[in-house]
């Protein structure tokens, strides 16, 4: 653990994992409870800005009785939830923040001005942006749940987000191939460089990420195995034998690649 600060400056460390945290009392919640908040980065470097704007937001009064939604916000991004969530849901949120909140009108509302109508408008605007259903409803739930707590504590009679309904998703389309199509696929891509991909894709269903990560070291051609040692979840690490077609596939992709 790295030298913490001085009270009230912070604290900064690298987990075991070589990502830096850095931490910060900012204040106290509008209910009185002292309020300390967290950042996580790849560098020191990084998360010694973080940290660095955090304390300017603070020091400036960003939050007070009636403080503009995108402010709010971000402030209930870094206080309230932060200590709940895990990390990758804590850089989701803020990313959701930029893309979809902060350059919109709606962030310079006040938050006991908000009218159901601005958050209306506000998701009119995103759909006539061609922002997918998806995306807007997540930036709609963002916002809710940061509502929810101003409630909660007082700063606002209702939430006015919870009387706009969100966004309606729009047919879902069956996108499996045929084993006929996947065929003619595999035989598309027979001599390309990136054949072996395609054959990864069509025999295991293996996400773009896990193939995209997978190194020399995974793929085992003498015993016949492939190991997927990244995924998006600890169940999804596994190993795969290498069926009819892709131990062919695989050898001449390394002889392309030597």
């Amino acid at each position: 653990m790295g030298k913490r600060r001085g009270h009230g400056e912070g604290s900064v460390y690298q987990r075991a994992d070589g990502y830096w945290v850095a931490s910060v009392e900012a204040g106290h919640y509008p209910n009185g409870k002292r309020r300390r908040a967290r950042i996580v980065r790849r560098t020191k470097k990084a998360v010694l800005a973080e940290l660095d704007e955090l304390k300017r937001r603070g020091a400036a009064g960003l939050v007070g009785s009636d403080p503009a939604i995108g402010e709010f916000a971000e402030w209930w991004i870094d206080n309230v939830a932060a200590p709940k969530v895990t990390d990758s849901s804590l850089t989701a949120y803020r990313a959701r923040l930029r893309a979809w909140i902060t350059p919109q009108p709606i962030a310079r509302i006040r938050l006991r001005k908000l009218r159901a109508t601005d958050v209306q408008e506000w998701m009119n605007t995103l759909a006539g942006q061609g922002i997918a259903p998806a995306s807007r409803n997540s930036a709609r739930v963002l916002l809710s749940s940061a509502l929810h707590y101003a409630h909660g504590v007082g700063m606002v009679e209702r939430n006015v987000v919870s009387f706009v309904a969100g966004a309606k998703a729009g047919p879902r389309l069956d996108d499996a191939l045929t084993p006929a199509e996947a065929s003619a696929v595999l035989a598309a891509a027979k001599g390309d460089r990136l054949e072996a991909l395609w054959v990864l894709a069509l025999k295991y269903g293996m996400r773009p990420a896990e193939m995209l990560a997978l190194r020399g070291d995974d793929i085992d051609l003498k015993a016949g195995t492939l190991t997927v040692a990244k995924s998006k979840s600890a169940s999804g690490v596994r190993d795969l034998p290498l069926l009819a077609g892709t131990l062919e596939a695989l050898k001449a992709h390394r002889a392309r690649q030597r």
